[in-house]
């Protein structure tokens, strides 16, 4: 696809996701340090076989990658 031709939205949100998923997978490692660092600040350990462990590490995923992507949709422009 030449640059100067015009993506559409479905297009330009797929080529993103491509260009950018490593982007992705550092706010992963992130959340992951970030649950293991507040565990560790209360003097707990943390056990990814123990359900409510590894329920807080993938909500703190979940969230990260959701408002990552919300993000990116905010930057599209409405057509008017």
């Amino acid at each position: 696809m030449d640059k100067s031709e015009v993506l559409t939205p479905k297009e330009d949100f797929r080529d993103w996701i491509i260009d950018n998923w490593e982007a992705v997978e550092d706010e992963i490692a992130k959340s992951i340090d970030k649950v293991a660092h507040e565990y560790s600040e209360n003097g707990e350990n943390f056990l990814i076989d123990d359900s409510v462990d590894s329920d807080n590490l993938m909500q703190e995923i979940s969230n990260n990658i959701k408002q990552g992507l919300l993000n990116v949709i905010d930057t599209y422009e409405e057509k008017q």
